[in-house]
């Protein structure tokens, strides 16, 4: 019995010393997950590097009594978050003092600034990615269907409609697709003519950007200060989060996409040069031996008048921002009086080209197109600025009065439509800027008017012309 009792003690004890030792096993792995649950909740993780200033300037202009539409938007970060203040403006009755209001003071999420950061921040996009727009192959070919019987169907010319057809059928790859999506992003409308830009400055000083003046939905492209577009959506997101309801603009930042209009808008430049080279093939011959066409436009005669080819020139080794725009007459399929016709175009782009001045302008700004208008433009509204850009020539240079060889070989030139150039066959130039840009505001003032015709509202707007030298350096 002794023994027994003693063999029954011991077992408890063992079994004690087991308990002891499994719950303290337990404790040792259930610590960790006792002390993350009982300390206490963490405040968010401030980024290392915050944004501390956002300004958005948005600005529509176009055909409406309350034009222009103006928004300036600024977000400061704060001891609170961030805080968002800005007015907003508009016109009244085509030219009345325009009508300024307040936007009331108002916190905005972190989270949407940080949204905007990523976007600025991200990778450009150079191509139109349907998936990213939200649509898919099943919105593209119905698209692509109502384009096929709505427009081939009317060419009666049977070579036209046969390559109409094969480009539109070639867009149901993701390929060309993706192209024409781009093409028709980069179009532009009439009477519509709005502008985004938004600037992020960092804690560490160091500044995020971004523009556009699309009208199409979501604004697209975007332009970063690289110079290269964006198509993403992302940027119109994340500003579309940040600005107030009543800001102008913010209705395309998510509009809709009308696939059907884009890939119009997209096909228009390659179908206008499938119809030149099917009904001018020996004028597009003749000028692609000495330039490079980067469009062309065919139209048909009418009124016993002869078809004419409106097209944009470029030497091969000329800045893709220089063109030099032309509208031909047209001798059945080819160019009136060709041999003399080359040579002319030659030469405006030889003087355009060795000209110091403008050879310097147009390679700092390579964003901006430079065009190059030919002197035999034949047009009332070419006639009417040249003119008026004569007479401005001889109020710089009175010495040229009484010459009259100048304006036979002077060259017209027109800067991103914000300034216009006179270039004399001597290679000196003369450069006047609008007064005022596109949002109205004022750069200098107004040239002395030269008692010209009055048709070109554009040219009564004139900063003193700038005269520079056969060498580009500026004549005081």
């Amino acid at each position: 019995m002794r023994n027994g009792k003693m063999s029954t003690t011991k077992l408890r004890a063992l079994a004690l010393l087991l308990a002891l030792l499994l719950a303290l096993l337990l404790a040792l792995l259930l610590a960790p997950l006792l002390a993350l649950f009982l300390a206490p909740s963490a405040a968010p993780a401030t980024p290392p590097n915050p944004a501390v200033r956002v300004t958005i300037h948005s600005y529509w202009n176009g055909l409406s009594p309350q034009s222009p539409l103006q928004t300036e938007l600024l977000i400061q970060r704060t001891a609170r978050g961030y805080v968002l203040s800005g007015t907003s403006s508009h016109g009244n009755d085509f030219g009345a003092k325009p009508s300024m209001e307040a936007i009331p003071s108002r916190t905005v999420p972190t989270e949407a600034v940080e949204h905007l950061v990523t976007a600025l921040r991200s990778p450009p996009q150079t191509r139109v990615d349907i998936a990213s727009l939200g649509l898919n192959a099943r919105d593209v070919h119905a698209a692509l269907d109502s384009i096929t019987q709505d427009d081939v169907q009317r060419e009666t010319h049977r070579a036209l409609r046969a390559r109409f057809t094969a480009l539109l059928e070639s867009l149901r790859r993701p390929g060309p697709l993706a192209a024409t999506l781009t093409r028709g992003f980069a179009s532009f409308r009439f009477d519509d003519s709005p502008r985004i830009s938004v600037e992020v400055e960092m804690a560490d000083h160091a500044i995020l950007s971004a523009e556009s003046t699309s009208p199409h939905s979501l604004m697209l492209p975007w332009i970063t200060p690289s110079g290269v577009p964006t198509y993403a959506p992302a940027i119109a997101h994340a500003l579309h989060a940040l600005m107030p309801g009543t800001a102008a603009n913010r209705e395309r930042l998510e509009a809709p996409i009308d696939l059907t209009e884009l890939i119009e808008a997209g096909l228009s430049e390659p179908l206008d040069r499938i119809r030149a080279e099917t009904m001018a093939g020996a004028a597009m011959r003749a000028l692609s031996s000495h330039f490079r066409i980067n469009q062309a436009i065919y139209f048909e005669g009418d009124d016993g008048h002869g078809a004419d080819l409106e097209v944009e020139l470029q030497h091969p080794g000329s800045p893709g921002n220089l063109i030099l725009y032309v509208w031909l007459r047209l001798d059945g399929n080819g160019l009136v009086d060709t041999a003399d016709t080359l040579a002319r175009l030659d030469t405006e782009m030889n003087l355009i080209e060795t000209t110091p001045s403008v050879v310097q302008h147009v390679r700092a700004a390579p964003r901006t197109r430079f065009i190059i208008h030919d002197r035999d433009d034949a047009s009332a509204t070419y006639r009417n600025i040249a003119t008026q850009l004569q007479i401005r020539v001889i109020q710089r240079l009175p010495e040229l009065k009484h010459d009259d060889g100048w304006r036979q070989n002077a060259i017209l030139l027109d800067e991103g439509d914000q300034f216009w150039w006179m270039i004399l066959p001597d290679h000196r130039a003369i450069r006047w800027e609008s007064a005022s840009d596109a949002t109205g505001a004022t750069h200098c003032a107004v040239e002395t008017d030269t008692g010209g015709s009055r048709a070109n509202d554009a040219l009564t707007n004139l900063c003193e012309g700038i005269v520079y030298g056969a060498n580009g350096n500026v004549v005081n």
